[in-house]
């Protein structure tokens, strides 16, 4: 299970788990549906795989199209999921 180590910003959190090792998981709006993705990363918060773990997109809440929550909160949704998803026996690629 990830467990968070470090808040790099309020886009960049940094995990670690014993199995894995350190996990960046960052929230991008740069394409046209927000998301979240996790990549094997240094204790620093460098990537150092660009295969992604896991991820999720999350589409717009509002009519202005801002999504109301904010990004350090979506991505700890997104690593609970993943945590869920481990624990119930589910498969992901964990470098």
């Amino acid at each position: 299970m990830l467990n968070l180590s470090r808040i790099i910003n309020d886009t960049k959190l940094l995990y670690h788990s014993q199995e894995i090792g350190y996990v960046l998981a960052s929230y991008s709006e740069a394409y046209e549906t927000p998301e979240v993705m996790m990549f094997k990363a240094t204790h620093e918060g460098q990537v150092k795989d660009w295969v992604e773990i896991f991820g999720e997109k999350f589409p717009f809440q509002d009519e202005l199209g801002k999504n109301n929550s904010a990004p350090s909160s979506i991505i700890q949704e997104v690593v609970n999921t993943y945590n869920n998803r481990i624990l119930s026996g589910d498969e992901y690629y964990n470098g």
